[in-house]
Formats: structure tokens, C-alpha cells, sequence
């Protein structure tokens, strides 16, 4: 008969809460990925290992204006008017593009560092 063991309870409960975490996370940058069409509000992600000015370069050559900047050298949460806002970011260098959304009144620019409180 083996002896009930606290610890093993808690890291198997630990790894359920992570793997819960994971699912629900992956779900959730694939719902608010962009297309390439899109256009309006954008959470930009450029190289790992650039620059601000690297990224706010981009962001100039894609016709976007910045709303505001992440905790992230290369995350910048953007927006244009133009069609095809997400196209022409990835076509400067941006990897992803994701919307974005808001979850019990915080935003994704907001986890990431940014501030919209008085941008949009």
C-alpha cells in the first residue's frame, strides 16, 4: 500500500493548472491573430533582439502609427487606417500581429507594458 504523499498531490495539480493555462492560452493568441488584410488596432511583434528604433522603423515604413510601446523592445502596439495594415507590417520585418483584445478590463498592450488609457 503506498502512503499518501502531499507533494506528488501538489505537483500533479500544479502541472493540471499549467497544462489548463497552456490550452487556454494557445486558444487564445489564435482567436486574436491577425490577418494579413486587417487593419485598425494591432499588437505587433517584431525579431527578438530588436531595437525600439529597429521597430519603430518598421512601424514608420508600414504607414502605422504608434500607439504606445510594450516593456518590449520589439512589441509595439500599433494602428492604421489604411487595408492591409498587417501585411504591410510583416513586409517591414513583423513576425505576428495579434488584436488587441480585453479580458476582465485588462488588455493584452496592457501584460505586455503598454499604455492605452488615453490613446484611443
Amino acid at each position: 500500500m503506498t502512503a499518501f504523499s502531499p507533494h506528488a498531490l501538489t505537483l500533479k495539480l500544479l502541472g493540471a493548472i499549467l497544462a489548463l493555462w497552456l490550452g487556454v492560452m494557445a486558444a487564445l493568441l489564435a482567436y486574436a491573430q491577425m490577418d494579413e488584410g486587417e487593419t485598425g488596432t494591432a499588437i505587433i511583434v517584431f525579431p527578438p533582439g530588436w531595437s525600439l528604433e529597429q521597430s519603430l522603423a518598421a512601424t514608420h515604413r508600414a504607414d502605422a502609427r504608434l500607439l504606445t510601446p510594450t516593456a518590449f523592445d520589439n512589441i509595439l502596439t500599433v494602428a492604421g487606417d489604411r487595408p492591409g495594415l498587417v501585411g504591410r507590417l510583416k513586409q517591414a520585418g513583423g513576425l505576428i500581429a495579434f488584436r488587441n483584445l480585453t479580458l476582465g478590463g485588462i488588455s493584452f498592450a496592457g501584460c505586455l507594458g503598454g499604455d492605452l488609457g488615453g490613446s484611443l
